[in-house]
């Protein structure tokens, strides 16, 4: 059975980045979210709230909706309490730990094969 990956630290980072680019960009909707995914983080701060698969997307929402502020600062009690029940959060999708370090790998392993190549070629003249 494959070990369950709740947030880490780098998924944190990553939708906070995204939740300010969506912010700058004028792209962030947090009517539509309060409308549609918000309920699926209905009371992720219990201690018996059922861990949720979400996007990174969905988590960026989620930041922006709970911590940030009128003046566009953000709130760091709101941020603490995302992080304190990261273990009720699974990202899943392009944004997930899982998905960044399977690019690096496979980035890592087109690198060495072009590597190879360029040698073989350098053999072959």
């Amino acid at each position: 059975m494959k070990k369950v990956d709740y947030m880490c630290k780098s998924e944190f980072s990553r939708a906070l980045a995204l939740m300010e680019d969506l912010r700058q960009a004028g792209k962030l909707d947090l009517l539509a979210f309060m409308k549609g995914d918000m309920m699926m983080f209905d009371g992720f701060g219990l201690s018996d709230f059922e861990p949720v698969a979400c996007t990174l997307t969905q988590l960026a929402q989620l930041i922006a909706y709970q911590a940030l502020c009128f003046d566009g600062s953000l709130d760091q009690a709101a941020l603490d309490e995302i992080w304190k029940w990261r273990r009720h959060f699974l990202i899943v999708g392009s944004g997930s730990e899982e998905a960044v370090r399977e690019k690096a790998a496979r980035t890592e392993a087109i690198g060495r094969i072009d590597k190879a190549c360029r040698r073989v070629e350098q053999l072959c003249r």
